[in-house]
């Protein structure tokens, strides 16, 4: 794995519509998804680009900053796990 200065950049779920725009790629589809830097909660999104495998088990995040390409994978199951959690229960916020 690449060593990158800060700020490692991990998906933003902060935002509903990235949450629900992401659940809704199919597979081998590539979209614009927000991500953030990881120790700066208060920090703005930034734009990447998201791309879900041809099989549809993998979803792939590029960030492009000025140290290079930043990237990481997810397994579908669990980002959509790691989506459903941190939005919560419908009507309870």
């Amino acid at each position: 794995m690449a060593h990158f200065d800060e700020p490692v950049y991990i998906y933003d779920f902060r935002s509903i519509p990235n949450c629900n725009k992401t659940e809704g790629i199919k597979p081998g589809e590539s979209a614009t998804v927000l991500v953030r830097p990881e120790k700066d909660l208060s920090a703005p999104p930034v734009q990447a680009q998201g791309r879900r495998s041809d099989d549809g088990q993998l979803f792939e995040i590029a960030v492009t900053t000025d140290g290079g390409t930043q990237d990481h994978t997810w397994t579908w199951e669990t980002l959509m796990d790691a989506i459903k959690v941190h939005r919560g229960t419908p009507g309870t916020r």
